[in-house]
């Protein structure tokens, strides 16, 4: 209940969600239920990549920092167990989420993998591509801009999808800034320390 509270605080008494049932096609359901799941991809694609070119040092930098950003964001679900809009705004809901081919079949494998999590707050979505997104910026530069392109849809389809609250997303972005002020000042460290 604070976190909808907080949203409708930022939306002057409405849901997120709910405003969204105007943009709410199928198609753009689908692709965005597409995007969604091919979240663990994301971070995957940068560690495949700078692996293929033989980087040793930066994919012994990269995938720790993702792993660690990782456990970071399944901490927050234990510290605040919340339920995602799509359980407790549902009969607020106007209009019923549908796609074209796989929507319904994704949808239906996420749930069953989960269960109804506690997994809301913070959004670990949002965490973990935007430390993609910076890690990208600074190792792989050719993949950082499909990188943030990819992350800015998949943030957009947490709230969307009624995966999670606005909120939700600003606390994962929150969390990935404080993650990486970390890294880049143990980054800074280091080259200090070996030079």
């Amino acid at each position: 209940e604070l976190l909808m509270a907080i949203d409708r605080g930022f939306f002057f008494g409405h849901d997120p969600t709910v405003l969204l049932e105007v943009f709410t096609i199928p198609p753009v359901t689908e692709f965005l239920q597409v995007v969604y799941a091919s979240f663990y991809l994301l971070p995957l694609s940068l560690c495949v990549i700078i692996y293929w070119q033989r980087r040793k040092n930066v994919f012994h930098t990269v995938v720790p920092a993702i792993i660690i950003a990782f456990y970071i964001s399944y901490i927050g679900y234990f510290v605040t167990p919340a339920i995602g809009p799509r359980y407790t705004l549902a009969h607020l809901q106007n209009v019923e989420l549908s796609g074209v081919l796989s929507f319904g079949f994704i949808r239906g494998m996420l749930d069953h993998a989960s269960g109804i999590a506690r997994d809301c707050f913070p959004s670990g979505h949002t965490m973990i591509s935007v430390v993609t997104v910076f890690l990208a910026l600074r190792y792989e530069r050719k993949f950082a801009p499909v990188a943030l392109i990819w992350a800015a849809v998949l943030i957009f389809s947490t709230v969307y999808l009624r995966y999670h609250y606005v909120i939700d997303v600003l606390a994962g972005m929150l969390l990935a800034f404080a993650f990486l002020l970390g890294f880049v000042f143990v980054k800074r460290f280091e080259s200090n320390a070996s030079g």
